[in-house]
C-alpha cells in the first residue's frame, strides 16, 4: 500500500499544474521531485548517483567487496564514471549496468512510496536549476498517473513476495511431485540448479549474480508452481561437503541401498576435548587374543583281543578323524592370524567375511564352531574399540580421520549413531567457523588487528580455519594498498603498519621491507615539493601555491605523516599572504567608499607600496599595482574642497581604466559626500531655526557640534556655520539692550513684543508662553476660552505650577495640561493627537487591499465585501447567495476594480465577484491577488474581457459572458503590478524588469523591452502608462518608449510619487524634485501613499504620516495600505477598523 500523503501531494500538484520541487524525506532517504506544470520531470536521489550505482551493483552481486573497493580506487585515479569503470574492467556488461541503473531508481521510488515519510514539503521557488544532473539527479519521462500505478504494482508485489518468501536467509527445497510442475523458464531452471535444502536465497542470489529481491520473486513463482517449498528451519551452511552427510564406504553403501539415516540435529553444546590424551584419538584397535586349541583327548584301550580287527578298523577311522580335525585346527589358526592382520589394518568387512567363511567350514564341528564364535566375539570387541576411538576423534574435531575410519566399519546402529554425531559435530564446527570468520572480518574491517588475532588464537585449528583464510586475504589486500604508489602516503603507511602487527609470513616481510623503501623515496619527493611551494608562498604567489597543492593532491599524500605539519605551515603562509592582499584591497574600498580623509588614504598608499615590496611575485600583482596607482590619483582628488572634489572624482571614474570595485567605491563616496552635505545643511538649518526661536544657547551648541564633526569639515555648511557662530557671539552684547526693551514691553502689556523679546533673550520665566503643535488651538481655563496658541501670559512664576488648561482644535483630541509641565517654568508646549473625522467598525476580518470606487472605500474577505463612505456609513455585500452559492474557500487579497456600473473583485478561485444590481460570480482564467483589467471589444458585441496577472505568472483573459473565449500568455517572473489596458493593448511589468505588450482580445505578444534591473515597485499612471521604481531609477512606459531618471537614494519600496530608501528615509516627489520627509523605523508592511504633501507609511500596527503636520496612529491590528478618498486619508486594519482623517 502506498503512502497516502505522498500520493495526495502528487495528485494535488498534477491537478493544480504547479511548478517547483517536492521534498520527501524518511529515516534513510531524502529525495526531491521536479514538477513543471504538474508533470514530474526529474528526481534528485539525495546522494551521489555514482556511489549509489556502485552500491547497487554490489547489492545485486555484480561486484564483491574487493571489486567494489577497486572501482572507487580506480575512479579516484582516473576520474571516470562508475559505469565506464565496471565496463572497462569487464566487471559488468552494458546491459547489466543499464538494468541495475533502472533498478536503482525503481527501488528508491518503491522505498519512498512504500515507507514511512518524516517530512513532506512543496517549494515553488526551487526549479530545474536546483537539480544537479551531473551528480545526484536523473530525468523522469513518465506521466504522474502511470508513475503512481507502476509504483503501486511494484510495492504490492514486493510486499507479497516478502510475506510468502521471507528474508534473504530463507531456505528452499524441492517439493514433492515437483517433476509434475508446469513449463519453467531457462532462468528458473538455472536457479533450481542451486536448490539443495541448505543454500539461502542470498547464497543463490550471489551465485546467480542477481539481487535478493529478484531471486525472492523467482522463488515466489516456483512456490506457486509447486516446484519448491520453503523449509521451516535453516539447514547446514552452504559449502559443507557432501561427504559430511554421506561418507564413502560401507555407510554410503547402506544409505544407497535404502537404509538412510535420520536428519542430523545441531549439536547442543561444544564438546570439550581438553582432557583427551594426544594419542587417544588415533589409537589402533585392540588386538585379537591368540587362539589356543584344546589338548587332544587320550585314554586307555582295553579291548579284547578278539575284536582286534574291529579295533584296528576303528583306529583307522579315528586316525582319519584326527587328521581332518588337525587340518581344521590348522586352517582356523591360519585364518585367525589373517583376521588379526585385517583388524589391525581396519579392514573390518573383509575380516567379517573371513569369519563367515570359517563358520561355514566349521559346520558340524562343535569345537571348531566354538573357536569361530570366540573369534567373531573378539572381532566385535575390536570394532567396538574402533568406534570408541572414532568417537574420541570426533570429540577433538579430527573429522577427516574419523570419517575415513568410520567408512571402513560395517553398517549398524552403533555406526549410524557415531556417524550422526560426526555430522552434528561437523555442522557445529562449521557454524562456529563461519561465525568466527564473520567476527574476524568485522574486526579487520575496523582495522582492529590485535582483537582479530586474539579471536583466532582462542579457538582450535578447525574452528579458526575460515578465519585464518580471512586473515591471509586481508593481509594480501592491505599489502596491495600499501604497494599502491598512487595512494596517499598516510593510507599506505596505515595499511603497512596494520600488516606488520598481523603476523605476516616471511615472504610478506620481504614485501613490507620493499614497500618501506618506496615510502621513504616518496616522502623525500613530497618534502621537496612542499619546500618549493613554501618558497613560492614567501614571494606572494598564493594562487599558484594552492593550485599546486590541489593538483598534486598534497593534502591527501602527507596526511598522517611528519610532512603534514610542514604542509599546514605552508597553507598558513599562503593564507596569510592572501589575507594581506585581500585585506589591503578591502581597506582601500572601505576607506574610499566611507569617505575617509587624505591621512587615511596616504597611510593605505604606503601600505600598498610595502605590500608590493614584500611580495615581489604576489598573485595578481598587476591588479594591486594598478590599485595603488589609482589610490594616489584618488588621494589628489580627496585633498580638494568638497565642491571641486566631486568633479575630480568624476573625472577619475570617466577615465575607464580603474578597478571596477574601486569605481563602485568612488561612486559610493560621491553619493556619501552628497548625503553628508545634505545632513550638514539640515543641521545648519536646525541651528538657524533655534536662532530664529531665540534659543541662543542651543543654537550655539548646535553650531559648535556641526563645526567639530570631522566628516563635515570640508562641507559648505561647515564654513557657513563658522561664520554664523561668530556672528551670534558678536550679537550677545545686544541682549542687554533687549532686556530693557522686554521690561518696557511687559510694563506696557505688549504681549507680542514681550514674547518676541523674551525668545530673543532666552529667558526662562518671563513671560509664560502657551504653545501647541500644531498651533492655532483654543486655550480654555475653568470653562472659558482665554485665547489661541501661541498665547503669552504675564504670570508670576510661583502661580504657574497650579494652573490647568485645556487645548481644543478641530480634528484633534482635546488635551489637558498644567503649568507644572512648563519648560523652564515659562514655556508650555503641547502636542495634540489627531482624531478621525469618521470611524467604522466592520466586525469582520479584512484580507483584501483597500481601494476607492464609487466614492466608497472597498474592502473584502472570503465571505463578503464592504463599501464605506467618507462619513463612516457601511454597506455589506454577502458572497453567499440564496441559490446555494457558498462563501469562497480561499482568502481574497486583490482590491476591487470599477468598470461602468459594477465593481469586480478578483479571487484565487478562478472567479471574480461582480457587484452591480446584484452579487454574482463571473469566470476568470486563473487565480490572482491583483486587481483585474477590463477590455471592452469595439468590434465584437458583448465581448468584455476580464484580464488578470495570474498567480501562475501568466497574463490571462476571458470573456465575461463567453467563458470559452479565453487566452493565456507565457509564464515568467512574478508580476510587479496589475496589467493595464490601453486601447486594444495590454501592458504588463514583471519583477525582473521585463515589460511586455499583449493584444487584448487574444493575448498575442506585440513587443516589449526590459529595464535591465529588478522592479522595486510599479503602478498605473492615469490609465495611460505604467510607472515604477528600480533600485536606482524611476521609470515610465506607455507601451512604446521607456523614460528613466535617477533616484536620490537606493529604493527599498515605493509607490506613486513616494520613495522609501534602504535606510528607511522617505522621499516625496514635488514637481521634478524629491523632498526628504524624514525617516521611519521598523518593518514597512504595505505600500506607502502620498496625501496632501504628506506620506502615509504602514508599519505593522502603526501608521506613520510624515510631513509638516505629520502624526501617528497606533491600533491593535496590522494596518493595510492607506487610501485617499475626497482629499481625506482613510486607514483600515485587518480587524476591520476603518478611520478617515481630514487634511
Amino acid at each position: 500500500m502506498l503512502n497516502s500523503d505522498l500520493v495526495e501531494n502528487f495528485h494535488a500538484i498534477y491537478r493544480q499544474k504547479q511548478t517547483g520541487s517536492l521534498n520527501v524525506s524518511g529515516d534513510d532517504f531524502n529525495i526531491r521531485f521536479l514538477f513543471q506544470n504538474g508533470e514530474v520531470m526529474a528526481m534528485d536521489l539525495g546522494e551521489d548517483k555514482e556511489h549509489l550505482l556502485a552500491d547497487k551493483l554490489r547489492e545485486y552481486h555484480r561486484l564483491d567487496q574487493a571489486q567494489h573497493a577497486l572501482v572507487f580506487a580506480t575512479r579516484e585515479r582516473v576520474q571516470g564514471s562508475v559505469s565506464d569503470i565496471v565496463r572497462n574492467l569487464h566487471l559488468a556488461s552494458d546491459d547489466e549496468v543499464t538494468q541495475i541503473t533502472r533498478a536503482m531508481v525503481e527501488d528508491l521510488l518503491c522505498h519512498a512510496f512504500g515507507g514511512k515519510i518524516r517530512h513532506l514539503q512543496f517549494n515553488p521557488a526551487q526549479g530545474i536549476e536546483s537539480f544537479n544532473f551531473d551528480r545526484s539527479a536523473v530525468r523522469l519521462r513518465i506521466a504522474v498517473d502511470t508513475l503512481l500505478k507502476t509504483v503501486e504494482t511494484r510495492v504490492t508485489e514486493i510486499q507479497q513476495v516478502e510475506q510468502a518468501v521471507g528474508g534473504p536467509d530463507s531456505v528452499f527445497a524441492f517439493a514433492e511431485g515437483s517433476e509434475n510442475a508446469g513449463e519453467l523458464s531457462d532462468y528458473e531452471k538455472h536457479v533450481l540448479n542451486f536448490v539443495d535444502g541448505h543454500r539461502t536465497v542470498e547464497d543463490i542470489a550471489a551465485a546467480c549474480r542477481d539481487g535478493n529481491h529478484n531471486l525472492s520473486r523467482i522463488f515466489f513463482q516456483l512456490t506457486k508452481k509447486g516446484v519448491v517449498r520453503k523449509l521451516t528451519t535453516r539447514a547446514k551452511p552452504v559449502g559443507q561437503s557432501s561427504s559430511a552427510t554421506n561418507p564413502a564406504g560401507p555407510g554410503a553403501a547402506a544409505s544407497a541401498s535404502g537404509s538412510a539415516s535420520p536428519p542430523a540435529r545441531p549439536m547442543e553444546k561444544t564438546v570439550d576435548v581438553s582432557g583427551i590424551p594426544q594419542g587417544a584419538a588415533s589409537a589402533d584397535p585392540a588386538p585379537l587374543p591368540a587362539y589356543e586349541p584344546e589338548p587332544e583327548p587320550t585314554g586307555p584301550n582295553r579291548t579284547m583281543l578278539v575284536v582286534l580287527v574291529a579295533l584296528l578298523m576303528l583306529a583307522v577311522g579315528v586316525l582319519l578323524l584326527v587328521h581332518n580335525y588337525e587340518q581344521k585346527q590348522a586352517r582356523i589358526r591360519e585364518m585367525q592370524g589373517e583376521i588379526s592382520d585385517l583388524a589391525s589394518k581396519r579392514e573390518w568387512n573383509e575380516a567379517l567375511r573371513k569369519v563367515d567363511d570359517l563358520r561355514g567350514q566349521a559346520a558340524g564341528d562343535v569345537s571348531a564352531q566354538q573357536l569361530v564364535d570366540d573369534l567373531a566375539a573378539r572381532l566385535q570387541v575390536a570394532m567396538a574399540a574402533e568406534l570408541t576411538g572414532i568417537q574420541k576423534l570426533v570429540d577433538v574435531y579430527e573429522f577427516d580421520q574419523a570419517r575415513k575410519r568410520l567408512s571402513r566399519l560395517p553398517p549398524g546402529q552403533a555406526v549410524d549413531d557415531v556417524r550422526r554425531k560426526l555430522v552434528t559435530a561437523e555442522e557445529t564446527v562449521t557454524q562456529i567457523a563461519v561465525a568466527l570468520a564473520a567476527k574476524v572480518t568485522e574486526r579487520l574491517d575496523a582495522n582492529d588487528v590485535p582483537s582479530a588475532l586474539r579471536i583466532i588464537a582462542s579457538k582450535t585449528k578447525q574452528e579458526a580455519a575460515q578465519a585464518t583464510i580471512v586473515l591471509e586475504r586481508w593481509r594480501i589486500k592491505k599489502l596491495e594498498e600499501a604497494s599502491n604508489s598512487g595512494a596517499p602516503m598516510n593510507k599506505r603507511l596505515e595499511a603497512l603498519n596494520l600488516v606488520k602487527v598481523a603476523q605476516p609470513s616471511a615472504g610478506q616481510k620481504v614485501t613490507i621491507s620493499s614497500i618501506e623503501d618506496d615510502l621513504r623515496r616518496q616522502q623525500g619527493h613530497l618534502k621537496e615539493q612542499v619546500q618549493r611551494l613554501q618558497d613560492l608562498a614567501d614571494k606572494g604567489d598564493y594562487e599558484k601555491v594552492f593550485g599546486d597543492i590541489e593538483r598534486l593532491r598534497l593534502s591527501e599524500y602527507v596526511k598522517g605523516t611528519p610532512l603534514q605539519a610542514d604542509l599546514q605551515k605552508l597553507e598558513a603562509s599562503a593564507n596569510q599572504v592572501r589575507r594581506n592582499v585581500q585585506s589591503f584591497r578591502e581597506q582601500v574600498m572601505s576607506s574610499v567608499r566611507d569617505g575617509e580623509g587624505s591621512a587615511a588614504l596616504k597611510e593605505l598608499q604606503a601600505s600598498g607600496d610595502a605590500l608590493l615590496s614584500r611580495f615581489p611575485q604576489a598573485t595578481n600583482r598587476a591588479a594591486t599595482e594598478s590599485l595603488v596607482k589609482t589610490l594616489k590619483d584618488c588621494l589628489d582628488a580627496v585633498e580638494q574642497p568638497t565642491e571641486s572634489q566631486q568633479a575630480a572624482l568624476q573625472l577619475l571614474i570617466d577615465r575607464g581604466d580603474i578597478d571596477p570595485d574601486l569605481k563602485t567605491a568612488i561612486e559610493a563616496r560621491m553619493k556619501g559626500l552628497s548625503s553628508i552635505e545634505a545632513e550638514a545643511n539640515i543641521e545648519l538649518e536646525n541651528s538657524r531655526r533655534l536662532l530664529r526661536d531665540g534659543n541662543w544657547g542651543a543654537a550655539e551648541r548646535k553650531l559648535e557640534e556641526l563645526i567639530r564633526k570631522p566628516e563635515w569639515q570640508s562641507t559648505v555648511a561647515h564654513r557657513a556655520a563658522e561664520k554664523e557662530l561668530a556672528d551670534e557671539r558678536t550679537n550677545s552684547s545686544r541682549r542687554e539692550v533687549a532686556q530693557k526693551e522686554l521690561e518696557q514691553a511687559i510694563a506696557k502689556g505688549d504681549t507680542s513684543r514681550a514674547t518676541a523679546i523674551a525668545r530673543e533673550m532666552g529667558l526662562k520665566y518671563l513671560p509664560m508662553s502657551i504653545e501647541s503643535l500644531p498651533s492655532g488651538a483654543d486655550v480654555w481655563q475653568s470653562g472659558k476660552k482665554i485665547g489661541t496658541t501661541p498665547l503669552v501670559l504675564n504670570l508670576p512664576a510661583a502661580d504657574r505650577v497650579d494652573l490647568a488648561f485645556e487645548m481644543r482644535m478641530p480634528g484633534y483630541h482635546p488635551k489637558a495640561v498644567t503649568g507644572a509641565n512648563a519648560e523652564g517654568g515659562w514655556r508650555l508646549l503641547t502636542a495634540l493627537e489627531r482624531a478621525p473625522a469618521a470611524k467604522a467598525e466592520l466586525g469582520k476580518t479584512v484580507t483584501s487591499l483597500p481601494a476607492v470606487a464609487k466614492d466608497r472605500i472597498w474592502v473584502s474577505n472570503r465571505a463578503q465585501a464592504f463599501a464605506i463612505t467618507a462619513t463612516g456609513d457601511v454597506q455589506s455585500y454577502e458572497f453567499e447567495a440564496g441559490d446555494g452559492t457558498s462563501s469562497l474557500n480561499e482568502p481574497v487579497y486583490a482590491p476591487v476594480t470599477m468598470f461602468e456600473d459594477a465593481v469586480y473583485i478578483p479571487t484565487r478561485e478562478n472567479v471574480a465577484i461582480r457587484i452591480g444590481k446584484k452579487v454574482e460570480r463571473v469566470p476568470l482564467s486563473g487565480s490572482t491577488d491583483m486587481p483585474l483589467a477590463i477590455f471592452e471589444s469595439p468590434l465584437l458585441i458583448d465581448r468584455r474581457f476580464l484580464i488578470i496577472a495570474g498567480n501562475d505568472q501568466a497574463i490571462q483573459g476571458v470573456a465575461e459572458r463567453h467563458a470559452s473565449s479565453r487566452w493565456s500568455s507565457e509564464s515568467g517572473a512574478a508580476f510587479a503590478a496589475a496589467p493595464l489596458v490601453i486601447g486594444d493593448r495590454v501592458l504588463c511589468v514583471r519583477v525582473d524588469g521585463e515589460l511586455r505588450v499583449l493584444q487584448a482580445y487574444d493575448g498575442k505578444p506585440l513587443g516589449g523591452t526590459a529595464l535591465g534591473s529588478p522592479v522595486v515597485a510599479a503602478w498605473s499612471v492615469g490609465g495611460k502608462s505604467l510607472a515604477g521604481l528600480t533600485a536606482n531609477t524611476a521609470w515610465s512606459w506607455d507601451g512604446a518608449e521607456v523614460t528613466t531618471e535617477p533616484l536620490p537614494q537606493t529604493a527599498m519600496a515605493g509607490a506613486e510619487s513616494v520613495l522609501i530608501g534602504i535606510n528607511g528615509r522617505v522621499w516625496l516627489r514635488s514637481g521634478s524634485e524629491w523632498k526628504d520627509m524624514g525617516r521611519v523605523e521598523g518593518t514597512i508592511t504595505g505600500s506607502p501613499v502620498a496625501w496632501q504633501d504628506h506620506v502615509a507609511v504602514p508599519i505593522g500596527t502603526s501608521m506613520r504620516v510624515l510631513g509638516a503636520r505629520g502624526f501617528g496612529i497606533t491600533q491593535t491590528a496590522d494596518f493595510l495600505p492607506a487610501v485617499v478618498i475626497g482629499g481625506k486619508l482613510a486607514v483600515v486594519n485587518q480587524n476591520g477598523t476603518v478611520a478617515v482623517y481630514e487634511p
